[in-house]
């Protein structure tokens, strides 16, 4: 079962049941929604339209029986965009903001007390809130190289990231990687931030003999399942590329002529599902993180593909495709060697789909 925002009566969330055009509506949405299931398949966030024209944030718990139940955040602000659960379901990350979406801060919702609070000390021009799984990419932070490290108060982060009470081994952590802006007006480009409630930790200054990376745009940040690597997108190799990243070292996953971008993995993190050129039309590739292998998933030469979402059984992705202006859902088998058509073509408008996680 998967959902995404369709534009019947003004913008609803649907839930498609079983790969079949059966549509069951959620509720009214936002245009795209960006809807976001929890870890464990229990909720969805996604994003809807106010009546002053901004965009709130929304959730839903479904419980093993009976109906869902719908939320709608109580915020400080007018904007919201791009919800993200923690892994143990109860906090929300999203972008915040009263003004220009460059002034947007990261806003973190707590579900039980029903409490807001900015985190990144406060500090706005921060994007695409991603959440730690696990606090295992947090170990290849060596605290003797602290004074090397913009930002980083190793203490704060221990305590505000659940390192310094035993939390981490029991694989709860409460830290987030999101982009935020850096340099000066003129020269401002995007880099990838590791934020707690007050700390504020630029991620590539940690990788040995890196050049500058506020030289080059980072985004859409991507920590593995498994929790210990993460990928995100770059210009560093003169277009638009996927980097992976973890106690290694980094690496350029993609390295291709043609713009790769939206990294999504498979639940069981070996899988990479991304967008790219490469073929001269917009299509959704898969990628072996270990080998850099790339097969191409849904690819056509009279139709564009994008927006890919994994089966909880990694063996399905579902995707937006376009042709002559029309938009729908189509459902294709991942594996190796199968062919390039869809399983299931879905004659409805959609975006933004998003597959349900395993119960």
């Amino acid at each position: 079962m998967f959902v995404a925002a369709h534009p019947e009566g003004g913008h609803r969330l649907l839930r498609y049941q079983g790969g079949q055009p059966a549509l069951e509506s959620l509720g009214p949405c936002s245009a795209k929604a960006n809807p976001a299931w929890s870890s464990d398949g229990g909720r969805l966030a996604f994003e809807v339209s106010t009546d002053d024209g901004g965009t709130g944030i929304a959730w839903m718990a479904f419980p093993d029986e009976g109906l869902p139940e719908r939320h709608v955040i109580a915020s400080q602000f007018r904007t919201h965009r791009n919800p993200s659960w923690s892994a143990q379901g109860r906090l929300l990350a999203y972008e915040a903001t009263n003004g220009a979406p460059y002034e947007s801060v990261i806003a973190v919702y707590d579900t039980e007390t029903g409490e807001e609070t900015v985190w990144a000390a406060g500090r706005a021009g921060f994007f695409e809130p991603v959440w730690l799984p696990t606090p295992r990419i947090l170990f290849a932070i060596d605290p003797e190289s602290g004074a090397d490290l913009p930002g980083l108060d190793m203490e704060v982060l221990q305590e505000e990231s659940g390192l310094a009470s035993g939390e981490a081994l029991t694989g709860i952590t409460r830290a987030l990687f999101c982009i935020g802006l850096a340099g000066e007006p003129g020269s401002l480009s995007t880099e990838l931030f590791l934020v707690t409630k007050s700390l504020v930790l630029p991620v590539l200054h940690i990788v040995p003999d890196l050049p500058d990376s506020s030289r080059f745009n980072e985004w859409n940040p991507a920590p593995a399942p498994s929790g210990s690597r993460f990928v995100y997108e770059s210009n560093d190799g003169g277009d638009r590329e996927i980097y992976h990243l973890d106690q290694r070292g980094i690496a350029n996953l993609t390295n291709h002529r043609a713009a790769d971008w939206n990294p999504v993995w498979s639940p069981d993190s070996k899988l990479l599902a991304f967008e790219s050129f490469a073929s001269g039309r917009r299509g959704v590739y898969r990628l072996l993180v270990e080998t850099s292998l790339r097969t191409p998933i849904a690819v056509a030469e009279d139709r564009d593909f994008w927006a890919p979402s994994w089966a909880p059984d990694n063996k399905r992705i579902v995707c937006v495709t376009e042709r002559d202006g029309g938009t729908g859902l189509a459902v294709f088998d991942a594996r190796e060697g199968t062919e390039n058509t869809p399983d299931t073509l879905l004659q409805t408008q959609g975006w933004a789909p998003a597959w349900r996680p395993k119960r």
